[in-house]
């Protein structure tokens, strides 16, 4: 997992989504929120598993 924080580092979506095809990221914000940002590659997750996680 990688940790990007947005305060130091400027990214923009493009280069996160290229990220989390690598591995999942963990994006802290300026604002002290987080953000956990992670591929899915198998199709058949119903949206109910993908809200489980």
């Amino acid at each position: 997992m990688k940790t990007v924080n947005l305060e130091k580092e400027k990214m923009d979506l493009k280069e996160v989504i290229n990220l989390t095809r690598k591995e999942p990221v963990l994006l802290l914000m300026p604002d002290g929120g987080e953000f956990f940002i992670s591929g899915l590659f198998r199709f058949s997750f119903t949206s109910s598993q993908v809200h489980s996680y």
